[in-house]
């Protein structure tokens, strides 16, 4: 009991543990033996360490006997004891294979390091008994909470697939965010000439003489249904919304104003000013929620009602409600366009009177709404352009210097840009995919001093 102990008491605890661990093997090795397969024998143990009849049954020790000696290598085939095993090196007194710690070891089964079940050098294989199954515990739980390799493989397809879907969707979400902000930026869609000239190429001699004696006879000469988006876009940012004026970089500057809409449009430039106050002149809204047939909802037509009425109902009509009707699809879809799908009321006090059309100043309203439109635009307040851009690329294109290739002598400036000739001066006066400015202006417009040779 004190804190050494003598070779005798170890020997003795050796050999109990021995014959205990034995004991344990055998019974171990008996059951086991059934799970063992061909061509992998257990461990064979020293013959002093071999279990005895009186330790285990009769009928118990000679199955594992049996078992043992048809495998070649058991209980029934040790070496005698003391006998080294072939090719085995002697070792010192004490560390034999008969010695107490060396059959301590044998009996508890001690494995290699790498845990496969394997004899170390100098001494025979051992039944898996004691610490050896243990061992083989402990290393199969260290093994199961480690991911299998179909675990892993089945948790990287999910974050593949995952990835995959995110990224697919990431794109989906990114284009259509793309498209999104093309539509909101191309206004020229909203505001081309191509819904407008689509209902005049079907108007009769009445319907056009009612559109001209009201001054808007300009927007029947209209030849061009589209304009190159990329250059009403290169135009709007060379805008200068202080000075109202178009910067053409190394060129020079045109003004916008009144005149030039009255130059490219030919509508009317009275001495009253329209007032386009959202609140303003509320009591004429009735009666022109009355003129589209909703003064129940009072809610505005859209383009595609008046469009419908305009090509059946109002086709063979010339009376002032046709008159109306056709002059609100005009300013709401090309003169004073806005990404609204519905017409817009605030004009509609001006045109409530045939007779006073003509003496209002709609030159100017147009020009304000266009300048405005490219203000807000610019200074991040609205994610859309509004306004006339058909009118401002006209403008620019028609005071290009470009000799005969254009008609000069026609009034309504409009009239001589057909859309094929737009498209081939658009072409002459590109630098690159997105910028223009090639052509030089005409020497009203130019800031370039021609120096003669």
């Amino acid at each position: 009991m004190g804190s050494t102990s003598t070779g005798e008491d170890e020997g003795d605890a050796a050999g109990r543990g021995a014959t205990s661990g034995v004991q344990r093997g055998a019974c171990i090795g008996v059951h086991r033996g059934r799970k063992v397969t061909a061509g992998r024998p257990p461990r064979p143990m020293a013959s002093s360490q071999a279990p005895s009849d009186e330790s285990v049954p009769d009928d118990v020790a000679g199955r594992a006997r049996t078992r043992s000696s048809t495998r070649g290598g058991g209980v029934g085939s040790q070496s005698a004891p003391g006998a080294a095993a072939p090719g085995a090196t002697s070792k010192p007194s004490g560390e034999g294979a008969d010695s107490p710690r060396r059959a301590v070891s044998a009996s508890i089964g001690v494995e290699g390091a790498s845990g496969a079940g394997r004899a170390t050098s100098g001494t025979a294989s051992q039944p898996p008994v004691g610490k050896s199954c243990m061992a083989r515990k402990r290393k199969a739980e260290a093994t199961n909470t480690a991911p299998s390799p179909k675990r892993t493989t089945r948790a990287s397809s999910r974050a593949d697939k995952a990835t995959s879907s995110g990224g697919a969707q990431g794109d989906a979400t990114a284009e259509f965010d793309e498209a999104q902000k093309r539509a909101e930026q191309d206004v020229r869609k909203k505001g081309s000439a191509m819904k407008l000239s689509k209902i005049n190429e079907n108007l009769n001699a009445d319907q056009k003489g009612r559109v001209a004696s009201v001054g808007f006879g300009g927007l029947l000469e209209v030849k061009c249904n589209n304009i190159p988006e990329k250059l009403s876009l290169w135009l709007v940012n060379n805008f200068d919304t202080n000075k109202f004026e178009l910067v053409i970089p190394q060129r020079g500057t045109i003004k916008v104003d009144d005149v030039a809409i009255k130059r490219v449009l030919g509508l009317p430039m009275g001495a009253n000013l329209i007032d386009y106050e959202k609140k303003s002149y509320s009591e004429t809204f009735i009666e022109f929620y009355k003129l589209f047939g909703h003064e129940n909802d009072q809610n505005a037509p859209t383009f595609v009602e008046v469009e419908k009425w305009l090509r059946s109902v109002g086709k063979e009509l010339a009376d002032d409600k046709w008159l109306k009707v056709w002059l609100m699809f005009a300013i709401s879809s090309f003169l004073c366009p806005t990404s609204s799908t519905k017409l817009c009321v605030r004009a509609f006090h001006s045109i409530a009177i045939i007779e006073e059309i003509h003496g209002y100043n709609w030159c100017k309203l147009i020009v304000d709404r266009l300048i405005k439109g490219i203000a807000d635009f610019k200074n991040g307040e609205r994610k859309f352009l509004s306004g006339c851009l058909f009118f401002l690329t006209i403008l620019y294109l028609d005071s290009l210097d470009i000799g005969d290739i254009v008609n000069r002598g026609l009034e309504v400036r409009a009239a001589a840009w057909t859309e094929k000739l737009v498209t081939k001066v658009c072409a002459m006066d590109r630098v690159s995919d997105s910028q223009f400015g090639k052509l030089q202006l005409k020497p009203e417009y130019s800031c370039v001093t021609l120096i003669p040779p």
